[in-house]
């Protein structure tokens, strides 16, 4: 997400951002992702003027069999959601298994852990905003290819993205409003023979509630235009909704929480995942 730099020049900020997510993807003949994946970004960030900031994430991936599969099933089943086949097949196992037109495999079953591809981002703030207008902040992110390819935990070639975020409190109310889109370009053209699209356009529409002062809740919808050039249900948008909080536990101290469910394609993306951020700032 694009970061709002609002700090004094000469701040340093030091965040912790995990995600966890139970995945079920699978076209059978094609390809099963089946698995549970975490990601562990420590984050640092130094704002150089007013409004305008630098930073690096140093991103740890793994994946592995996980927990979660029985209660997502009957999370599913209780609100009359689409299963998608997966209480079919075995519960909490690891297996991303993909067939390629020509027929070649690639099977990967390990629990692995690794460093990921490196983001280096800018950020700036275009306008504080006014009675009448939202502020709006801009980013540009470079994600350098250190990770390894081999056990996809990178694209061997750098990704470049740039993206907008426009946020606005509605009068004088406890609500503030958040419209945001990137657009992302890497060269790559296939992953473990799934062809890619180069060009990814993704959106978002965000609604807080400040409860008080520290304390907001938070309600986000983003959408993703697809990942991949015909092939089956990741040939289709990927649309996500987030439910959350922000804890300002401190002045220099805010944590961040929610949980992730996808929606309206259920093969294309993660089931369900939790996402959890704190950022101690100087």
């Amino acid at each position: 997400m694009v970061q709002m730099p609002e700090k004094p020049p000469g701040t340093w900020s030091v965040g912790l951002e995990g995600s966890w997510g139970n995945i079920w993807n699978q076209e059978p003949e094609s390809y099963t992702i089946d698995g549970e994946f975490v990601r562990v970004e420590p984050r640092l960030a130094y704002t150089l003027l007013p409004g305008f900031e630098i930073g690096i994430f140093l991103p740890v991936a793994g994946r592995m069999e996980g927990f979660a599969d029985g209660f997502i099933e009957n999370f599913h089943n209780l609100f009359n959601l689409n299963n998608a086949a997966r209480d079919e097949f075995p519960r909490d196992r690891l297996l991303i298994e993909v067939t390629d037109k020509d027929g070649n495999r690639v099977t990967l079953n390990d629990d692995f852990w690794g460093i990921n591809d490196l983001p280096v981002f800018a950020s700036i703030l275009l306008t504080e905003g006014t009675v009448l207008w939202p502020a709006v902040s801009s980013q540009l992110t470079i994600t350098l290819p250190v990770g390894d390819e081999d056990k996809l935990q990178g694209l061997g070639t750098p990704v470049y993205e740039l993206g907008t975020i426009l946020s606005k409190r509605l009068g004088e109310s406890r609500f503030i409003v958040y419209l945001g889109g990137s657009v992302s370009y890497c060269s790559r053209g296939d992953l473990i023979g799934i062809p890619l699209h180069k060009t990814i356009f993704s959106g978002l529409l965000a609604l807080e509630y400040q409860l008080i002062e520290e304390f907001s809740l938070l309600a986000q919808y983003c959408i993703s235009s697809p990942a991949a050039k015909n092939y089956y249900e990741y040939s289709e948008p990927i649309n996500e909704i987030n439910l959350g909080f922000k804890w300002r536990l401190t002045n220099s101290l805010l944590l961040e929480l929610s949980i992730m469910e996808n929606m309206f394609n259920y093969q294309n993306s993660t089931d369900i995942g939790m996402n959890v951020g704190l950022t101690q700032s100087w």
